[in-house]
């Protein structure tokens, strides 16, 4: 009796699955049109949108001195944040929420 690795099989399968996934799925929708008319036109609405009062947050601390920091990060990236290297973005955070709990 001749035992087969299973691993190149399911591999091979899952290979021979995703482009006839893909085919039935046809067009990719977003989750948007999935819910309710009310949650769109929360969602639409500025003033209404809960999820605005974190970007409103993330620009007031993006363009205010932290404790511990001699300036804020628009100083030296522009108040709309575009002079960020979005590249490093990550490291940039760590180091910077390091030398925030270090005060």
């Amino acid at each position: 009796m001749i035992c087969l690795n299973r691993a190149p099989l399911l591999f091979c399968a899952f290979l021979l699955a995703v482009p006839a996934t893909a085919a039935l799925a046809g067009e990719t929708k977003s989750g948007y049109e999935y819910i309710k008319p009310a949650s769109r036109a929360m969602q639409d609405d500025d003033f209404e949108n809960p999820g605005l009062l974190a970007v409103e947050r993330g620009q007031f601390l993006f363009n205010s001195k932290q404790n511990g920091a001699g300036k804020a990060c628009a100083e030296c990236h522009g108040e709309d944040g575009a002079g960020l290297n979005t590249k490093n973005i990550l490291p940039a955070i760590l180091y910077t929420m390091k030398m925030l709990r270090k005060s």
